[in-house]
């Protein structure tokens, strides 16, 4: 089993609101980390969403203080381990293909803070997809057969202000195989709010 904790009832409906609000107008094409020899024109089309990063201390409205503070007694991580807030959208269509939130030193270079997990915080929910998949579950599909389209595996669908905490490293600095996921996991269309699922992302760091 991927090492995920659920939260449920994280945020409520109003702070997930104001999230959304404060992120709406400052949303930008996501992009990705370059692997050695990777380009942005090699990368296209791996992540497809747009999003925005915001530090806790920017948000006049208080909400993401009081939000980063539960997320530090949650999860018994530190603040000073966070990284900003990324607040994603992905409308009809639209993915991040299969990654792991932790980068690979032999092909991303050495990490001076290396990323140990992932909070994620759900600030809408859809009828139909936007799942966050881990695929790998218990070891299983990892024969290299496995086909992404067939979202099979451990399932998380969203649902609005709740919270998923899932761990990328082992204590031993190794990445977890069984934490890889794509997000969405699954071409499915889904529809809410303005066409939209938006999760809430905040990284966090071993040192």
């Amino acid at each position: 089993m991927p090492r995920a904790l659920y939260f449920p009832n994280f945020a409520s409906s109003e702070q997930c609101d104001s999230i959304i609000e404060m992120a709406r107008e400052r949303l930008e094409p996501s992009t990705v980390a370059l692997r050695k020899g990777e380009t942005r024109a090699s990368t296209e089309g791996i992540r497809t969403s747009s999003g925005m990063f915001i530090k806790a201390n920017e948000d006049e409205t208080g909400i993401l203080d009081v939000i980063e503070e539960k997320i530090a007694r949650a999860t018994k991580i530190p603040r000073s381990h966070f990284e900003d807030f990324n607040v994603l959208r992905y409308e009809i269509g639209q993915r991040y293909a299969s990654h792991y939130d932790a980068f690979n030193s032999v092909e991303f270079g050495l990490q001076e803070n290396p990323r140990v997990a992932t909070f994620l915080l759900y600030l809408t929910e859809v009828p139909e997809g936007g799942e966050t998949i881990f695929p790998f579950e218990n070891g299983m599909n990892m024969d290299g057969s496995y086909n992404y389209k067939d979202c099979v595996g451990l399932k998380v669908k969203p649902r609005k202000g709740d919270g998923l905490l899932f761990y990328s490293l082992f204590l031993n600095g190794s990445i977890d195989p069984v934490s890889i996921l794509p997000y969405p996991p699954c071409d499915h269309n889904f529809l809410v709010d303005n066409d939209a699922c938006r999760p809430l992302i905040l990284h966090l760091h071993n040192n």
